[in-house]
């Protein structure tokens, strides 16, 4: 198959399977980038030159720019992003992206289950976070949460913000990564005015949808994983829980780099299922395991006893299911044994994929988990007894 390459933009040499008409852009911003030039080599190249001139650009940098699925590469802003709608906003001097999906059944007029805001990690984009069933959206797919199967299949929205820094993009988590905690960039007001933009303007302006009352999750990768931590310290009231892969709790990656100070002072978590693997070059197991046990006891007051699962072949899973007040809160940690700083990973060679499992885990109830063993009898009296604690306890403490 023969392969036009390559793309030459703002931040370096990518190779694209498209035709070089597909590629012709304006200088106006598209998936976080600014396209400078499109056009061809000398002569069309095969996949495996292409794949050499890629490797060779990025070469000692831990990252696949130049990767073949089916036959085909992949590029982030190669092609516009039919699943998606691609937003911007301007927030304290910045021009802000995102790219939105609203599954087909919510569209058509069925409620929203939830919205999740999907983060990249550092030197990554959102099309890396959210590619992988998105037609003519490209990106790197190891680190892919495939964000539209995941909202077709359950029914919520999905969001996926671009951070600053382009080439070394990423999300202000205070001591790491990118170009955000040196500018000092507002993620978490951006968030937060994203949220109130998608609420007040997006949804029911240009979707007809209703801005979920629950299941508003932050999920992320690496330095975004760690980024959805400090919002469930500092956005708790707007966010309900978050989905950690690649990250630890109170952690920045390396030994030099210093802890945020937004950790220490956290009083107000919401509930987290969190991913890695044992073989994750920037956080070993056993510091994973200890600092999501911190965040559980700590944070989220899990007094419960931690159950040990194996949900799939090298996969465990340590969980809390009774945390906080009126124990709705849980907690959940899943190492997948072998696996190096990637995603999309777990499901390929694990079967235990990220977006479905936290989603899964963040909108179960104790009463959900309890029915699968009781019945839907116990399941109703469940919910009655907890509905009825917590009126109890919230009266005692007014």
């Amino acid at each position: 198959m023969k392969v036009l390459c390559c793309l030459l933009w703002a931040i370096g040499l990518r190779c694209c399977v498209a035709n070089v008409t597909q590629c012709v852009l304006s200088s106006a911003p598209l998936l976080g980038y600014n396209i400078s030039l499109c056009n061809t080599t000398s002569g069309a190249l095969t996949a495996n030159e292409c794949r050499v001139v890629c490797e060779e650009h990025y070469a000692g940098q831990a990252r696949a720019e130049c990767e073949i699925d089916g036959g085909e590469f992949l590029i982030s802003g190669c092609a516009q992003p039919h699943d998606f709608d691609v937003y911007n906003m301007e927030h304290h001097g910045w021009s802000r992206q995102f790219i939105v999906h609203v599954p087909p059944s919510v569209a058509a007029g069925g409620p929203a289950a939830g919205l999740v805001l999907f983060f990249h990690g550092a030197t990554q984009t959102n099309v890396d976070a959210c590619a992988k069933g998105a037609r003519g959206l490209g990106g790197s797919a190891n680190f892919s949460f495939d964000a539209v199967l995941n909202a077709d299949q359950h029914d919520f929205i999905a969001v996926c913000p671009q951070g600053i820094g382009g080439v070394q993009s990423g999300w202000n988590s205070e001591t790491c990564c990118g170009v955000p905690p040196a500018l000092q960039i507002d993620d978490v007001g951006f968030t937060r005015a994203l949220l109130d933009r998608l609420q007040h303007e997006i949804l029911p302006s240009d979707y007809g949808v209703a801005f979920p009352s629950e299941n508003v999750f932050a999920f992320g990768f690496s330095n975004g994983g760690l980024f959805a931590y400090r919002l469930g310290c500092e956005v708790s009231d707007r966010i309900h829980g978050i989905a950690c892969v690649g990250a630890a709790w109170d952690w920045s990656f390396l030994p030099e780099n210093p802890l945020p100070s937004w950790s220490a002072t956290c009083r107000s978590g919401v509930p987290v299922w969190s991913g890695i693997g044992t073989a994750d070059y920037f956080t070993n197991a056993s510091l994973a395991t200890s600092k999501w046990r911190e965040y559980s006891k700590q944070v989220l007051e899990c007094n419960s006893t931690e159950e040990v699962t194996n949900p799939a072949t090298d996969v465990e899973c340590s969980s809390f299911l009774r945390c906080g007040k009126g124990d709705t809160g849980r907690s959940r940690l899943c190492l997948y044994g072998g696996m190096r700083h990637r995603v999309r990973t777990m499901e390929t060679a694990y079967d235990w994929e990220a977006t479905s499992s936290a989603w899964n885990f963040l909108t179960e109830t104790v009463c959900d988990a309890g029915a699968l063993r009781a019945g839907r009898l116990a399941h109703a009296v469940c919910v009655a007894v907890g509905a009825a604690l917590l009126l109890a306890m919230t009266r005692v403490g007014a």
